[in-house]
């Protein structure tokens, strides 16, 4: 432990050793000495923050988090978390007490939901926090993590969770009858999540394995629309499919195999053609349409038939005549610069982050330093007996306070300094 001795007085002045000293050091005086200690000395505190209670609900369709009681002033939160993401020990407040950071599971929530959700620290501050609903699941999975704290949930934020989870989805949702037998017990279930997450107007991806059926999970939901919702309405809307030009017949062709009900139409060809099938698509009672989106495709059959091959291999051989020497070396040079001004860029970006973390933790450490600025020069005026230092010179040294006789006005010429001229009297 590192002790100045001043003026019968122990100052610590770095707040590194203050902390280890009121987390650890204390604790060893305490069982090897009698300690007694002052009411101020009692404020200096190791604070673990706590949220007493927590409030959720939804209203208005929006995900309201209710943080009052939250025991750490909101304007000084941004730092303390900082702090935590720099794996930092403690962070000092401005009342000079300190927050334990290591293992700290209710900071540990505020960061994810501070980052995870892109939350201003402005509405912590004002202590409730508005989400947009379909957040509700990821906040259940942080509330999961902290211990001892009243979580309050209304009614709707409750059966919104329990019906996204596993065991809501075995109640009430029933897959179409002509896909029960077909679909598996794991595409049961992600039929029943995906229905979940419609009727709350959430979006969802559907991610597996290739090959284990996750085309007939999203007609199994486009089947049930038909089925069900659409029979509430005057007329059926078409549903639609945007895929890879690759993929588009493969989704027709399970379409054909698994439903009867299901009228489809490729979108695809030049332009010109899918306009004229969009525009006859209301015509004709499509309930489903699957349309390429802008990846390359291997031409089809009839496309080859549409144009005249040996036309097409003529111009190809005008454009191969045209790319001269020239031409593919500047194509080249051109290149070889993007890749060498793409490298330039990423090495410029790379620096540009290191400087501003770094910038970020000389920041800190400056704050830091004058925080125990501050604290040795309190401590160190707090220890000058100003009363001793006058019964000393007067007493000790014989000094006197000047007589009126004794003083001499002047009117400085500069204010920056004054010349002296003649001894000054005794």
């Amino acid at each position: 432990l590192y002790i100045i001795v001043k003026n019968t007085r122990f100052i610590i002045p770095e707040n590194d050793k203050i902390f280890d000293f009121l987390t650890e050091d204390i604790n060893y005086y305490m069982q090897n000495f009698d300690v007694l200690v002052t009411e101020k000395f009692k404020t200096k505190q190791i604070k673990q923050p706590k949220i007493g209670s927590l409030g959720v609900k939804v209203e208005n369709n929006l995900l309201k988090i209710d943080l009052k009681s939250l025991d750490i002033d909101g304007k000084e939160l941004e730092e303390v978390i900082e702090k935590y993401k720099l794996k930092k020990k403690y962070h000092r407040l401005k009342d000079g007490s300190f927050i334990n950071l290591e293992e700290n599971k209710e900071i540990d929530f505020l960061d994810k939901l501070a980052t995870g959700m892109d939350i201003d620290y402005k509405q912590i501050e004002n202590g409730e926090v508005s989400l947009p609903v379909q957040r509700s699941l990821y906040l259940n999975q942080l509330l999961k993590g902290i211990k001892g704290t009243e979580i309050i949930k209304n009614s709707e934020y409750k059966e919104i969770v329990n019906n996204l989870s596993k065991e809501g989805l075995e109640e009430e949702l029933k897959v179409p009858e002509n896909l029960n037998s077909v679909l598996r017990y794991y595409q049961k279930t992600g039929f029943k999540w995906l229905k979940v997450l419609d009727n709350y107007k959430f979006g969802g991806v559907l991610a597996d394995d290739m090959g284990l059926g996750k085309t007939v999970q999203m007609l199994s939901v486009v089947v049930d629309y038909i089925q069900n919702e659409s029979k509430l309405e005057n007329n059926k809307r078409a549903s639609l499919v945007v895929s890879p030009s690759s993929l588009t017949l493969n989704w027709q062709n399970e379409v054909t195999k698994f439903t009867d009900e299901l009228k489809t139409l490729v979108i695809r060809g030049t332009l010109e053609e899918r306009k004229r099938q969009i525009e006859k698509m209301g015509y004709a009672g499509y309930t489903e349409l699957v349309e390429g989106n802008t990846v390359r495709r291997a031409p089809l059959e009839s496309d080859l038939r549409e144009e005249d091959v040996s036309s097409r291999l003529i111009r190809n051989r005008e454009r191969t005549r045209q790319m001269n020497m020239a031409y593919v070396l500047f194509l080249t040079a051109a290149a070889v610069l993007c890749v060498a001004f793409c490298i330039i860029f990423l090495q410029l970006q790379t620096q540009s982050t290191q400087l501003q973390k770094k910038a970020a933790s000389l920041q800190l450490q400056l704050k830091d330093l004058q925080m125990e600025n501050d604290t040795v020069y309190n401590e160190i005026v707090s220890g000058v007996d100003l009363e001793k230092v006058r019964e000393t010179a007067v007493n000790r040294f014989g000094m006197a306070y000047p007589t009126e006789e004794q003083i001499v006005r002047y009117i400085p010429v500069s204010k920056d300094y004054v010349r002296q001229y003649a001894e000054i009297p005794g």
